[in-house]
């Protein structure tokens, strides 16, 4: 590019800069995914465009390779033994002892007890071969199975083959230590953030796209819970190409994608595979706490699952212990004081004329009397301390008591945590309706009024009826927002309920919205019949709404796809069980084991918190019931009914 218009704003530092990292967006800085090189010069001068090269990348502490054929999307990963690896400070040199020293061998044994005892294999866990990872794992997801896929000409729109690689980095002081790269850690960690995020690519030039386009933000918190990648830690790209992508088309600049039907399939598979990093990450991190807690337990000498309240009273037998502690060191001490004290005939002995064998027989005697003597002191200042820290331990006892209250009351504070999520659940469902009820009688007031303008009514009864319909509107769309979910005094009155009475009550009131997405609702009874329980009809009414609202979704999802043409809710009464089941496809086989874990979901990142079947599950448990998943299997080879076993609540008037 010769004879610039304003050629003097390039020989400018900054501008160079600028030039420098927009080549860098343009062009693939993957050597993967390019067919070419390219070569800048400004004034003769080189400009070198970034390059991540095989080196930098081996840096990373895991990796997934994602690829999709037009059928199915395949994710896979590896993570090295440093994933796992804390900061510093006393838990780093539990890492050390826990798994470095064999190189993680326990703690793989540890991952694959704790998946075969929820019968999950959907991380497809193994042991790194290349000495240079630890583990590796992926899952696969068929194009069809993923909800809410968009359609054009009555089936998904697919958005082409393509494939990607991300990449996680640890900034940590003893991660960028150890790389080899960067000859000062700083210069690591800035070209790293200078090229963070998952860029695409077609044919090796760039796409702009947001930055966090893939809402890894969103995800990830400042708080120390969250182990899913982090945009500012992570680099990747998405390779597509003309050949093979047609269908995602680019706006006119190249700014992003038009908003077509293919492109929001091609964002909810990407959704798809960061959902599975995040999910199998946390697995991984919260295993390794679970693990580490289990190492401490076994040094502590109690039970890895003992509960909170069992811990309070070994600490209470502890406490009690040093107690009688405090008795045995006052008899030793008495003890010791008594043989400190020099005994008379030794003292007169000394005194004696002797002479000969017998002096230094008594001047031995004296000698070494004298060093037990300062033995005997020095154990009793021993004695004097392990006293008074007796003497602390037993002040602590009333301080076990505090403790035991206070684990009572975290308990209750847990529960209502549930109850509350679980409304608020409950009530963003309800918000939407209403919105949307809202909403419709907002448009057919704004046309009546438009009508009356038009015909220039002088109904003045009519008119100020119209626009009080379309003040209450507006006033109730603002309160929306405040919708309040306690209603403590409904939730914890437990009252005796006739089950079939309940749920043919919760089919009337979704009667309505079920017939306008197609879906039929049905409450028989089998071998044991209809029977009563005793508990809180608010807590119930949520476990029933969440499962109900979960299966809407589903089966809405199924029939839009086309996988069913049959769309129906059943409840089935056998005491002491309710098992409620619908004729969707079913759940996906890799969230069998993790169903009822929190934020394990199958809905996508975007359309599903996870929480719902936790929630169910903790609240149930308040009244001594549970659920489970059956293991029986549908037409499609998945398993579909939800078991509440409720004869922990169940009512007999006799």
């Amino acid at each position: 590019m010769t004879e610039l218009f304003d050629a003097a704003t390039w020989r400018d530092r900054v501008a160079q800069q600028r030039l420098q990292d927009e080549l860098s967006q343009m062009i693939s800085p993957y050597a993967e995914i390019s067919n070419f090189r390219a070569v800048v010069t400004i004034n003769g001068g080189r400009v070198d465009l970034a390059e991540i090269t095989k080196g930098v990348r081996d840096t990373a502490r895991v990796h997934y390779d994602i690829s999709f054929d037009g059928d199915v999307l395949k994710v896979t990963g590896k993570a090295k033994l440093a994933f796992f690896r804390p900061p510093g400070g006393e838990e780093r040199q539990q890492f050390a002892e826990l798994l470095e020293r064999d190189n993680g061998s326990r703690f793989f044994e540890h991952l694959e007890r704790r998946l075969r005892e929820r019968g999950d294999d959907s991380y497809a866990l193994r042991l790194a071969d290349s000495p240079k990872w630890y583990i590796t794992f992926g899952t696969t997801r068929r194009f069809g199975d993923i909800p809410r896929l968009a359609t054009q000409g009555g089936r998904p729109a697919s958005p082409g083959p393509f494939r990607a690689e991300i990449d996680s980095f640890d900034f940590g002081a003893e991660a960028t230590r150890e790389q080899h790269i960067f000859s000062k850690a700083a210069e690591y960690k800035k070209y790293l953030q200078s090229l963070s995020g998952v860029r695409v690519y077609r044919d090796g030039f760039g796409i702009r796209v947001d930055k966090d386009w893939l809402g890894l933000s969103k995800a990830s918190t400042s708080g120390s819970s969250y182990y899913g990648l982090r945009p500012a830690n992570t680099i990747g790209y998405v390779a597509l190409t003309a050949r093979h992508n047609p269908q995602l088309e680019e706006k006119t600049d190249r700014e992003g994608f038009k908003q077509t039907p293919a492109y929001e399939n091609f964002r909810l598979l990407m959704d798809e595979a960061v959902g599975f990093t995040a999910v199998v990450q946390d697995f991984l991190r919260r295993e390794y706490i679970a693990f580490r807690n289990l190492h401490e337990a076994e040094v502590a000498n109690v039970v890895h699952d003992a509960s909170p309240e069992e811990l309070v009273a070994q600490i209470r037998a502890g406490l009690g212990s040093a107690k009688r502690g405090n008795v045995l060191v006052n008899r030793v001490a008495q003890s010791l004081e008594r043989v400190g004290a020099e005994p008379p005939a030794l003292r007169e002995l000394a005194n004696t004329d002797l002479r000969g064998d017998a002096r230094r027989l008594v001047d031995q005697l004296a000698s070494h009397w004298s060093s037990m003597s300062k033995t005997v002191s020095t154990a009793r200042e021993t004695l004097e301390q392990i006293d008074e820290v007796l003497q602390t331990m037993s002040r602590l006892a009333p301080t076990s008591n505090v403790l035991a209250n206070r684990v009572v009351g975290f308990r209750e504070q847990l529960q209502d945590v549930y109850e509350l999520a679980s409304l608020g659940l409950t009530t963003e469902a309800l918000t939407h309706e209403i919105s949307n009820i809202a909403e419709h009688l907002k448009g057919r007031t704004n046309q009546a009024q438009t009508y009356l303008r038009r015909k220039q009514s002088r109904d003045a009864e009519l008119i100020s009826f119209v626009d009080a319909v379309s003040s209450a509107v507006t006033a109730l769309r603002k309160q929306l927002g405040h919708l309040d979910p306690s209603l403590r005094f409904a939730r914890d009155k437990r009252e005796v309920i006739d089950l079939r009475t309940f749920f043919d009550g919760v089919g009337s009131f979704y009667k309505e919205r079920l017939a306008a997405n197609g879906i039929s609702y049905a409450v028989s009874e089998r071998a044991g019949g209809n029977f009563t329980v005793r508990m809180s009809r608010g807590r119930l009414t949520q476990v029933a709404d969440n499962i109900i609202l979960n299966s809407e979704y589903w089966l809405s999802s199924d029939l839009e796809a086309g996988h069913i043409s049959l769309a129906s809710i059943r409840v089935e009464l056998s005491a002491p069980y309710v098992h409620i089941s619908d004729t969707g496809r079913g759940v996906i086989p890799e969230l069998e084991g993790t169903l009822f874990e929190p934020f394990v979901t199958g809905k996508g990142r975007s359309r599903g918190r996870g929480l719902g079947l936790f929630i169910v599950a903790q609240l149930l448990d308040a009244d001594d019931c549970s659920i489970a998943l059956s293991h029986e299997r549908n037409q499609f080879g998945r398993r579909y009914v939800f078991d509440l076993d409720l004869s922990g609540a169940r009512y007999d008037e006799a």
